[in-house]
């Protein structure tokens, strides 16, 4: 399945990544859109039921291992919330009389760029 902290392991550990991916019967978004973002940028092979019979078994696995071949160079920050803090901390010394709202704007801000790498 495609779990955020077995993602960000195996992706750390640079390993060939096929995730099952389960519709649950009370949804589970979060997780389906995990796995669209990550199968877009090429992290892993995700499978479904019509999936699971030899044959396409066998090619997703094959194009998992071949995309890790591809991705060997592939480097991911996984160090959230310190570079957060380190661009806090830019954004309030430029700013040493920086309101609450403005604080707020500038995260928004970055979230926006953030979201469009995705």
């Amino acid at each position: 399945m495609g779990g955020y902290n077995t993602l960000i392991e195996a992706i750390s550990l640079n390993k060939s990544i096929v995730v099952y991916n389960k519709h649950f019967m009370s949804g589970n978004e979060e997780q389906s859109i995990r796995l669209k973002l990550f199968e877009k940028h090429g992290l892993l092979v995700s499978i479904s039921n019509s999936d699971i019979n030899e044959g396409k078994l066998i090619t997703k696995v094959m194009d998992s291992l071949e995309k890790n071949k591809k991705n060997k160079s592939l480097l991911i920050n996984l160090n959230g919330a310190i570079e957060t803090t380190k661009i806090l901390k830019n954004i309030i010394a430029k700013n040493q009389y920086i309101s609450i709202k403005t604080i707020v704007i500038n995260i928004n801000k970055l979230i926006n760029n953030i979201s469009k790498c995705y």
